[in-house]
């Protein structure tokens, strides 16, 4: 999605446009979830596979039907929109291809704007996975949940979090485009936010024991700031590389997918034989704890402003290191002011 947000998402519009696109894989979950429920009561669980696999055929077919790679080349676009979008993107592109070889990959190694995005969306995605492949274990096992007739129930904090994603990206653009804040703090504020309250949530959910009124608040507390923080990390590709954003997110999804595997292994271990509130105790707090490590290193190395490797053909002037950690900002001309989307943004 980064490589065509890349040439489809103006800087200022960028959080709103890829936050609400990134909501639709929420909004999967909280339709697939009580769904695959049903559908298994109705007809087995192999149908869960067919009807699903049907849909996405679906999909991909009107994919291919009105999605173009960019905004010169779509059918369904209007003159004005156009000229717009191409007007917005060329102050961040120098038209230049991106290939393996032109690639800097020694730079994209070194940054650590790069490396905070990839620790950040690591620790992001054990949160994230630990509950999409364990809460139906916890709910079913602790909260004593009868999954197929409460499926309902464990979608509650997908909702909340589809919800916020887009809700909270159209706040972001509205503060950047203001100047109420700069992107490196508009990118830190979220993240902080969106990383404290789960973390917060998931430790007090080790200490409610049965109570599954307030066990399931705590979730959906901790959904919906999960969705905050994803108008954080998950579009910091496009703001410190924009030209190599998609290049950027297949990095940090590949390291920020090993808790998919392994965060299941470690719950596994830690709630052997009938599953107890004070085994799953554990697993909240590493949760938890991973979450305040990501804090910690995005505040410290996060960044919002373009990174001088990632663009050619183009001047840069430096700004406060305050706000960029020594980063500079993106002028395409000589007589033309910092873009807003960079830190030029007081914050």
């Amino acid at each position: 999605m980064h490589g065509i947000w890349t040439v489809w998402a103006p800087p200022l519009e960028r959080t709103k446009l890829v936050s609400f696109s990134f909501a639709g894989a929420q909004f999967g979950t909280i339709i697939g979830l009580p769904l695959s429920g049903w559908i298994t009561d109705a007809l087995g669980w192999p149908y869960i596979f067919y009807i699903f696999g049907g849909i996405a055929v679906l999909w991909f077919i009107l994919w291919i039907v009105l999605v173009s790679n960019t905004p010169a080349t779509n059918r369904f676009i209007t003159t004005e929109e156009k000229d717009y979008i191409e007007s917005e993107m060329s102050k961040i592109s120098d038209g230049e291809p991106v290939t393996f070889r032109n690639t800097p990959w020694i730079s994209i190694a070194k940054s650590p704007a790069v490396w905070a995005a990839a620790c950040t969306h690591f620790c992001h995605n054990w949160g994230f996975y630990t509950l999409l492949t364990c809460l139906p274990t916890y709910m079913k096992d602790v909260l004593r949940f009868d999954l197929q007739k409460d499926a309902l129930i464990s979608s509650l904090p997908y909702i909340f979090m589809w919800l916020f994603i887009p809700s909270t990206g159209y706040a972001i653009d509205v503060a950047r485009e203001k100047q109420i804040l700069s992107t490196t703090a508009a990118r830190k504020l979220v993240t902080f936010i969106g990383f404290l309250v789960p973390a917060a949530c998931l430790t007090a959910i080790g200490f409610v024991g049965c109570n599954t009124t307030l066990a399931v608040a705590l979730l959906c507390i901790c959904g919906a700031f999960d969705g905050v923080s994803q108008t954080g990390f998950n579009i910091n590709h496009l703001d410190i590389a924009p030209k190599y954003a998609s290049i950027l997110m297949g990095v940090t999804n590949t390291i920020a997918t090993i808790p998919g595997f392994l965060g299941p292994q470690v719950v596994g271990w830690l709630t052997t034989n009938n599953s107890t509130s004070e085994q799953w105790r554990s697993v909240f707090y590493i949760s938890a704890e991973i979450y305040v490590f990501g804090i910690i290193i995005y505040m410290l190395l996060g960044s919002g402003a373009i990174q001088p490797w990632a663009t050619s053909q183009v001047l840069y002037e430096p700004v406060s290191t305050e706000d960029t950690n020594g980063d500079c900002d993106l002028l395409s001309t000589m007589d033309q002011p910092a873009l807003r989307d960079s830190n030029s943004v007081p914050a």
